[in-house]
C-alpha cells in the first residue's frame, strides 16, 4: 500500500513539474520560494548601474523595467532604434509611477547597432559614450542581450544571412566586451560583471537553426573561456532561454508554433534577473525553458548519444513542416500529429527546389 502511494505521489509530482516548470528546477524553486517569502530575489540589483543591449523590445525591454523596479539606480538602454528605446523608457517610468524620481532613478539612452561593423573603433566609441552616461558612478553590470534569430534549412541560408546572424549574435558582443574590458581595467582594483543572454540551442544541434545555434554556442564558449582567464575581477553569468513570445522570429518562418512551450518576455526577464541575483554557484548558468526543453537539455548533458538521436528525430519532423507550412514548429502536439502523418505516408515528402 505504501509503495503504491509513493509511486502515485511521484507521478503527481512529475505531472505537476511537466506542466509548471519553466526553468531548471533549482532556479524555478528558488524563485518560487523568494516570491512566497516577500519577493526579495532581485534585491542585489539595488543601487546598481546596469547597461542593457537589445533593450528596445522583448526580453531586454522587460529587464529594463524590472531592474528599475528592483531598485537599480541607473539603467542604460542600447539598441539601434532610438525611438523604441524612448518608448521603453516612457513605459518603465509609467510602471514605476510615484517610485520614479529622476534624482536617484535614472535612465540613459545610448544607441548601438550590433549589425554595423563599418569601423574597427565603433565598439570603443560606444563604450566611451556609456562611460560618459554613467558620470561619477561606476558601471556595475552589462547585460549582452542583443540578438537575431534564424529559422531555415542550412542549405538555403545565404552567406549574407550567415554573416549577419554571426555578426549580431557573436562578433558584436565579443568586440563590445573587448572594448569594455579595456575600459574597466584602466581603473584601480577593477570589478566587472557581464551577463550573456545565449540560448538553450547553444547546447547542441537544432535543425533549421544551424547558424543561430552555432553563433550562440560560440558566444557561450567564448565567455566561459574569458571568465576563466579573468576570474580574479570579472564575473560572468550565462542565461539560456528557449522560445519567447517576442518579435524575435525571422520572417522566413513568420509563424512560431510553440504551443504552450513559449514563454513571455516578462517571465524570461524575471528569471534572468533572479539568476543574476542568486547564489553564483547555483546560477552561474541558467536554463530558462518549459518542458520538453528541460528534458532536451538533460539529454544533451547526461546522455549525449540519446540526445543526438532525439535531435535527428526532431529534425525528421520539423524540416518537412518548415518546407510545406513555413512554421517554426515547437509544439509537442503538432509535432506528434505530423510524425504520425509522415509515418503513415499522409504527409507530402520534401522536394528541395534547385
Amino acid at each position: 500500500m505504501m509503495m503504491m502511494f509513493s509511486i502515485a505521489w511521484i507521478l503527481v509530482v512529475l505531472v505537476v513539474a511537466w506542466n509548471n516548470l519553466d526553468a531548471a528546477p533549482t532556479l524555478y524553486f528558488y524563485d518560487a520560494a523568494a516570491t512566497w517569502t516577500g519577493g526579495w530575489q532581485h534585491s542585489s540589483l539595488q543601487n546598481k548601474t546596469i547597461w542593457i543591449t537589445g533593450a528596445s523590445s522583448g526580453i531586454g525591454a522587460s529587464m529594463v523595467c524590472q531592474a528599475l523596479q528592483a531598485g537599480a539606480a541607473h539603467v542604460i538602454l542600447s539598441s539601434r532604434k532610438r525611438d523604441k528605446l524612448l518608448n521603453v523608457a516612457s513605459k518603465c517610468q509609467s510602471l514605476l509611477g510615484s517610485k520614479y524620481h529622476p534624482e536617484h532613478t535614472k535612465m540613459s539612452i545610448v544607441p548601438y547597432d550590433a549589425a554595423n561593423n563599418s569601423t574597427t573603433t565603433m565598439e570603443a566609441t560606444i563604450v566611451d559614450r556609456v562611460w560618459k552616461a554613467c558620470g561619477d558612478d561606476p558601471l556595475d553590470m552589462v547585460i549582452l542581450n542583443a540578438g537575431v534569430y534564424q529559422n531555415q534549412p542550412a542549405m538555403l541560408t545565404t552567406k549574407q544571412e550567415r554573416d549577419y546572424v554571426t555578426r549580431v549574435n557573436y562578433q558584436a558582443p565579443v568586440d563590445l566586451t573587448q572594448a569594455l574590458l579595456e575600459k574597466w581595467k584602466t581603473h584601480d582594483n577593477p570589478k566587472g560583471h557581464i551577463v550573456v543572454v545565449a540560448s538553450i540551442m547553444a547546447h547542441g544541434p537544432y535543425g533549421l537553426s544551424s547558424t543561430y545555434a552555432a553563433s550562440k554556442a560560440a558566444l557561450r564558449t567564448y565567455f566561459w573561456s574569458l571568465a576563466t582567464e579573468e576570474s580574479q575581477w570579472l564575473t560572468v553569468n550565462m542565461a539560456c532561454p528557449a522560445a519567447t513570445l517576442t518579435g524575435f522570429w525571422n520572417p522566413v518562418a513568420s509563424t512560431l508554433h510553440a504551443g504552450g512551450s513559449a514563454m513571455t518576455a516578462d517571465r524570461v526577464a524575471h528569471l534572468i534577473l533572479t539568476g543574476i541575483s542568486g547564489p553564483y554557484m547555483l546560477f552561474y548558468e541558467t536554463w530558462i525553458t518549459k518542458m520538453p526543453g528541460i528534458l532536451w537539455l538533460g539529454l544533451a548533458h547526461y546522455t549525449p548519444g540519446l540526445f543526438l538521436a532525439f535531435s535527428h528525430f526532431l529534425a525528421y519532423i520539423r524540416v518537412p513542416i518548415w518546407y510545406h507550412e513555413r512554421i517554426d514548429a515547437m509544439d509537442v502536439s503538432l509535432l506528434m500529429t505530423r510524425f504520425v502523418q509522415i509515418v503513415m505516408g499522409q504527409y507530402p515528402p520534401v522536394v528541395v527546389e534547385t
